[in-house]
């Protein structure tokens, strides 16, 4: 006799699948490329992330895209073809470790009471915050551009202009303001004079559109000047008519001046003590 028996061979059992090591990546430095692994034949890999990542026939998982900073959680499928499914738990972290890197215009030069500062920086990414130590003086905004918020005295100014990215990195730039005075200051004269002859003095104000050091007069011999720009005679002044040129000098070198004009005449007629005696 004989007996019919049938020995069936499935496959019931999941891949085992061999995960690498979590990944870290630097934020648009680092890409994702890793393998993974089983312990048999498989017919697909899938993952459950398909905006950012790929995986192919061989379990090579890569991302397909510019990954933003955070982390992601991807599942990992493995199919044999048995219909059987395993899976992996995968870490993908993007993080930003690296510091802009700034670009900073020129150090800038500036005239006193004339210029006022207007630069931008710039940066290699976006900056969340920008600043500057001395907010005395100066100013910088969101974008990175940089002025004075007050008239900016004369001398140099080293400035430390720091930049935050959103991820906590910091970098600074060492930035140099030169504020000059390099204009001749602009005198105002007194109108000319004209003096009566032994009769009136000399006695009139210049003054200039900025802080004066030192005031000369050409005619030190007939006249001075003070401290103040005040000009007048210093001896009796005979009939006729000077020509002065008046200078100023800031404390900066810078020197001014001004051609002044004094007129001593004499129209006054004379006065006799005594009277003629006529005919005599």
């Amino acid at each position: 006799g004989f007996s019919i028996y049938q020995v069936i061979v499935q496959d019931t059992i999941t891949p085992i699948l061999t995960p690498p090591a979590n990944a870290t990546l630097e934020y648009l430095v680092d890409d994702l490329g890793v393998d993974f692994q089983a312990d048999e034949a498989i017919d697909t890999w899938s993952v459950n992330d398909t905006n950012n990542f790929t995986i192919n026939s061989t379990g090579y998982l890569s991302n397909n895209t510019v990954l933003l900073i955070g982390t992601y959680i991807l599942n990992i499928s493995a199919n044999d073809s048995s219909g059987n499914v395993g899976f992996s738990i995968y870490q993908v972290i993007v993080q930003d470790t690296i510091a802009p890197i700034l670009t900073p215009p020129s150090n800038a030069t500036l005239e006193y009471l004339v210029d006022d500062l207007g630069v931008d920086f710039s940066a290699d990414e976006a900056i969340d915050t920008w600043s500057v130590n001395d907010t005395n003086n100066f100013t910088i905004n969101s974008t990175g551009y940089l002025s004075n918020n007050t008239a900016l005295l004369i001398g140099t100014y080293i400035l430390n202009i720091s930049a935050n990215d959103s991820s906590g990195n910091t970098n600074f730039s060492i930035y140099q303001v030169i504020v000059q005075d390099t204009i001749a200051p602009i005198l105002t004269p007194p109108a000319n004079a004209t003096l009566e002859y032994l009769v009136d003095d000399l006695g009139v104000d210049f003054s200039a559109d900025e802080a004066i050091d030192t005031w000369s007069v050409n005619d030190t011999n007939n006249f001075t000047i003070n401290s103040t720009g005040y000009l007048s005679n210093n001896t009796a002044l005979l009939v006729g008519t000077y020509i002065l040129n008046i200078s100023a000098n800031d404390s900066y070198g810078n020197k001014g001046f001004s051609i002044y004009q004094v007129i001593v005449q004499d129209t006054t007629k004379p006065i006799f003590t005594t009277i003629p005696e006529i005919g005599r």
